[in-house]
């Protein structure tokens, strides 16, 4: 099985920069800096710990793999000490990605953006109930290609509570 993300762009006919493919083709961990901002008004910081997302660093090592599975990717990412896991899965019927982190699942699509793309979030689910459209969180999400690194800016936040957290850095092969 391919990454999902790949898969996923694929089939929107969005092309992957050499970097955002070798990244994508899974079997090798990642490193570089990161910097993680994480919003602290409730609950956000209950629903980040939830999700396992790392705590906040202004400048964090951190390595990236992409394991690929018969069923999708198991994503390992580790800031610093703290690691985060997410399983993902390409959905054919909507080329789609679905990303399960803890009790969470969000339904992403790619967009094309110079040098890569953007994910953006078209659905939410909480313990396998969904969420209604006004809950779901408003995302920047974008991988791009900066020379033979992949530059990478994650960020979300919820209507009504404001930030949830962002993450951006840049990571090369290992």
């Amino acid at each position: 099985m391919a990454d999902p993300i790949a898969l996923a762009c694929a089939a929107r006919g969005i092309p992957l920069p050499p970097p955002l493919a070798a990244f994508h083709a899974g079997g090798a961990a990642w490193r570089g800096r990161a910097h993680i901002e994480r919003g602290r008004r409730f609950p956000v910081p209950l629903l980040l710990g939830w999700g396992g997302f790392p705590p906040e660093a202004a400048e964090v090592p951190v390595t990236v793999e992409v394991r690929l599975t018969a069923t999708g990717a198991t994503w390992v990412r580790r800031f610093g000490t703290h690691v985060t896991r997410s399983d993902l899965r390409f959905l054919p019927e909507r080329a789609l990605v679905s990303e399960r982190l803890g009790p969470f699942r969000l339904l992403m699509a790619p967009e094309p953006v110079a040098g890569g793309f953007a994910l953006r979030i078209v659905g939410l689910s909480l313990w396998g109930l969904p969420a209604p459209r006004a809950l779901h969180p408003k995302a920047a999400v974008r991988e791009v290609a900066e020379g033979d690194m992949l530059s990478f800016d994650i960020g979300a936040s919820l209507p009504l509570f404001g930030p949830l957290i962002r993450y951006r850095g840049t990571l090369s092969p290992q």
